[in-house]
């Protein structure tokens, strides 16, 4: 899908500067197209004219046109990497999260206890952080989201929420959902009580801490669900349900290790290489390019798992490449969403 969109775009940017001047500057139809559907302000996007983008906006343009290839001007913008063009149209109406009041399909009976795949038409991105007990890049990634505009997913212990209550808060002010993460994180839950009881208490001090109620969505530390699958049987019990991973960035493995991945290696196979058309889950280090295929043609979906605080001892750390997937997954037409769908 990536490459697909990419030569659309590519072949816009050559029609645009193939073809002649469509346009006056000083006078213009904002609903006038060129042969390829695009628009004036297509035209000022290319040119980088945020001052022309203004000017047609306030005078009626269309900020959600396509051209033939389907490219609005937000996607141009991002594939450019315009950041304040992509700044302008969300200020000014354009949506990159999924329409949370359109029909959603029914999860219970396609899921059951565990959510990886989504069946959704539209073609969605998940960006979720699990806060285990570090906060070092919560601020920058509560800004970044705030500054796009995007709805995120948060996995929450009740160590971080007992360690950082105020930024748990920020959290929940943000908008964002919020799901449980166990107390304590353990790498080896040994029965179904040991992980109730976590759950229970750390969903008890969420409430007390900030007067809410927290999300019936949950994610098993290390992704133990993978070989207990009894954890998902049991948090059930609570009305939860699991959040899987469909990829991974690889966040907690330190330069040097051989199975280090960079952050420019990452945005170069999060461009190049990851079909989600055909594959389940993604699971990508320095050494290895795993991919999963899936079984059924439903899948639509992306999981990404990011987390809040620093691994890498250099402070090179994963999150820092989160405004790059930002503008390269609405240059590829995603829609941003989070998982308070999924709640029962």
């Amino acid at each position: 899908m990536v490459r697909k969109n990419k030569k659309y775009i590519y072949y816009i940017i050559l029609a645009f500067i193939t073809s002649a001047a469509l346009f006056s500057c000083n006078s213009y139809n904002v609903k006038e197209k060129d042969g390829n559907g695009n628009s004036l302000l297509h035209d000022a996007v290319l040119n980088g004219d945020i001052s022309l983008a203004r000017k047609l906006i306030d005078n009626g343009a269309d900020i959600n046109c396509t051209n033939e290839q389907c490219i609005t001007p937000i996607r141009l913008a991002a594939f450019l990497k315009r950041k304040e063009m992509v700044q302008l149209f969300i200020e000014r109406g354009v949506s990159v999260n999924y329409n949370q009041k359109e029909a959603r399909s029914k999860t219970s009976s396609l899921f059951g206890n565990n959510i990886l795949k989504y069946p959704e038409k539209q073609s969605n991105f998940f960006l979720t952080f699990d806060a285990g007990d570090d906060n070092t890049n919560l601020g920058y990634i509560l800004d970044l989201l705030k500054k796009y505009h995007i709805t995120a997913t948060f996995f929450i212990t009740g160590n971080f929420l007992k360690k950082h209550p105020d930024d748990v808060k920020r959290i929940v002010a943000g908008g964002h959902i919020t799901g449980n993460h166990t107390l304590s994180h353990s790498p080896d839950y040994k029965n179904q009580d040991h992980l109730l009881n976590e759950l229970y208490e750390t969903e008890y001090i969420f409430k007390k801490v900030t007067g809410k109620d927290l999300t019936r969505i949950w994610r098993a530390p290390y992704l133990q669900h993978l070989e207990k699958p009894w954890m998902l049987r049991a948090a059930r019990n609570l009305g939860y349900r699991h959040i899987d991973v469909s990829l991974y960035s690889k966040d907690w493995i330190e330069e040097g290790d051989k199975l280090y991945l960079s952050n420019d290696k990452f945005i170069n196979l999060f461009k190049n290489s990851m079909d989600f058309k055909n594959l389940n889950r993604i699971d990508a280090d320095g050494t290895n390019y795993l991919k999963f295929s899936r079984k059924s043609t439903d899948y639509h979906g992306i999981i990404m798992l990011m987390h809040t605080g620093s691994y890498r001892k250099n402070g090179d750390d994963f999150v820092y490449t989160l405004e790059d997937v930002i503008l390269q997954l609405i240059s590829c037409g995603y829609l941003f969403d989070n998982c308070q769908k999924f709640e029962d």
